[in-house]
């Protein structure tokens, strides 16, 4: 019996992330044969964790080169391009129904669920649509089914990448900070940045540039001994954040990029502060205190856990008083990734195509 063939695709961060666990599961069972392709940062997080991959340009509606090649039996993408960045997952799972192949998408977190499925303009809201979507859990299912989603695309299987934090929390922290030159007698705080100003300008009513500000004001006026690491978005420009270097040169502000992964900078921080970003998912699984900052909000809460009260969350300003902030741990977020589950719809769906 031949392996089924699964393409696999994404060209963002955050969707390269959530797929690998889903693309070494599927490695290790001989039925399958991943077959990854990608561009851009999805590339580079592949590479990164050693998957071997094609590189291939932006694709294009009606191009149907990549299909016609490789002749998958199925395709499984991340769901991340915003319409006015990058149309390539979209146009993938159009071309891909002009094959009649189905088309499985993965979310990697629980906000702008429309965008992701829809073309530039209102007339083309949901237009792009594969003919399954993995929803992670009952909130995104719930929150879909709010924006006019059909429940016959939705799938909770837990997000892969979240689960994979769960596995690896268990970082020798003295390592770590030894590694990277960090102070082992004062306390470190960490900073999660995003690219909101470049892709959203002003319109959440706050950028990562003002909330950094606002809190390198506050957590100074709190712990004037603070080590603060600001964790940079794989899209941030550094160079844009040099009137806030300047402003704060006599403190302790280290800004790091790839040098450096999410979890290591978890582990050796006493908290963890950012706004809507997946790296507070991870620190929340890694049992730290975590507080969302969201000064002059406009808009809807879109981190998933303030907006369910896992953890606190700041709307107005960056308190002052941070023993104040009383971390919640008493619910269960629900993300893991059910491998079983997963590979039995696979299963069921490629032999329904053999059929």
């Amino acid at each position: 019996m031949m392996a089924k063939k699964v393409l696999f695709f994404s060209c963002e961060p955050g969707g390269a992330e959530v797929l690998i666990p889903v693309i070494q599961l599927l490695q290790n069972h001989d039925d399958y044969e991943a077959i990854v392709c990608g561009y851009g940062y999805g590339s580079q997080r592949f590479q990164r964790e050693g998957i071997v991959h094609r590189t291939i340009c932006s694709v294009k509606c009606g191009d149907f080169s990549l299909l016609d090649e490789v002749r998958p039996d199925c395709i499984i993408t991340s769901a991340c391009s915003l319409p006015e960045r990058d149309m390539s997952e979209k146009f993938l799972w159009y071309n891909a129904r002009m094959r009649h192949i189905p088309t499985l998408a993965f979310l990697d977190s629980w906000q702008n669920y429309s965008k992701r499925f829809s073309g530039v303009g209102l007339a083309e809201r949901l237009a792009y649509l594969p003919d399954y979507i993995n929803c992670i859990n009952d909130i995104g299912q719930r929150e879909m089914l709010a924006e006019g989603f059909s429940a016959m695309h939705l799938l909770t299987f837990g997000q892969p990448y979240l689960s994979r934090v769960a596995e690896t929390i268990f970082l020798n922290v003295s390592n770590i900070r030894r590694t990277y030159h960090l102070p082992e007698d004062r306390p470190i705080y960490l900073f999660v940045s995003e690219a909101i100003a470049e892709y959203y300008g002003n319109s959440r009513g706050y950028t990562q540039y003002s909330v950094l500000k606002e809190f390198l004001k506050n957590i100074y006026s709190y712990s004037s001994e603070a080590c603060i690491l600001v964790k940079l978005h794989p899209k941030d420009n550094i160079e844009l954040f040099g009137d806030i270097q300047k402003e704060f040169c006599k403190q302790d502000v280290r800004f790091l990029a790839e040098d450096i992964q999410s979890q290591e900078c978890i582990a050796v921080s006493k908290m963890v502060f950012g706004m809507t970003s997946i790296m507070l998912l991870e620190a929340y699984i890694m049992g730290k205190t975590v507080v969302s900052l969201q000064p002059n909000l406009q808009g809807s809460d879109l981190c998933v856990l303030s907006k369910y009260n896992y953890i606190p969350v700041l709307y107005t300003s960056v308190t002052r008083d941070l023993t104040k902030i009383i971390p919640i741990h008493s619910k269960l977020f629900q993300y893991q990734f059910c491998k079983k589950k997963f590979l039995a719809f696979l299963r069921k769906l490629l032999d329904g195509e053999k059929s």
